[in-house]
């Protein structure tokens, strides 16, 4: 393995580990980043099931993580997956999925996810984040280093988006 091959692993590595850390504090969970139905399109839907607020969607998520961590780890994707088809503009879901992706190597699938956030709205710092490490992890540096440059320049507010994106940066350009 060459020196520029290990270094590159083990970056992927610390930024594989940190981003479940990284995700689980710095998910967004306010309504204003993760819409849900206004009450209009509630209203105009045909549907024998109770409405499902941003909180109720939070709840859902949360419980299938801790299926996706205890005895039933399919049973809690199978139930992400069925949130993100029914609230497609749930960022949060779609982060946890990525990250899920991510771990487990499927990252064709992380890119995906990342991407379907970026396309409904590029200011989501964390899907960049989370798609620099996916491209690291396909060893597409260039790719990787596109998405890292964005996630510190306009990571004005979070300071540690930038210590962690500039970081990266530098490690890559070593």
């Amino acid at each position: 393995m060459s020196n520029k091959t290990l270094q590159i692993a083990v970056i992927a590595g610390a930024l594989i580990i940190g981003v479940g850390l990284f995700l689980a504090k710095t998910v967004p969970d306010s309504p204003e980043t993760l819409p849900t139905q206004s009450d209009a399109d509630v209203q105009n839907e045909e549907t024998d099931s109770e409405i499902v607020t941003g909180d109720d969607i939070d709840s859902q998520i949360d419980e299938a993580i801790a299926l996706t961590q205890g005895e039933a780890p399919m049973k809690g994707i199978l139930k992400l997956r069925e949130i993100a088809d029914n609230n497609p503009d749930n960022f949060r879901v779609y982060l946890e999925l990525g990250a899920m992706s991510l771990q487990t190597g499927q990252y064709d699938k992380a890119i995906g996810r990342f991407n379907h956030i970026i396309d409904r709205d590029t200011t989501l710092l964390e899907a960049h984040y989370m798609l620099a490490a996916t491209h690291l992890s396909l060893q597409d540096t260039a790719a990787a280093l596109q998405s890292m440059e964005y996630v510190v320049q306009n990571a004005e507010d979070n300071s540690e988006f930038m210590i962690q994106g500039n970081n990266f940066i530098q490690q890559l350009l070593k």
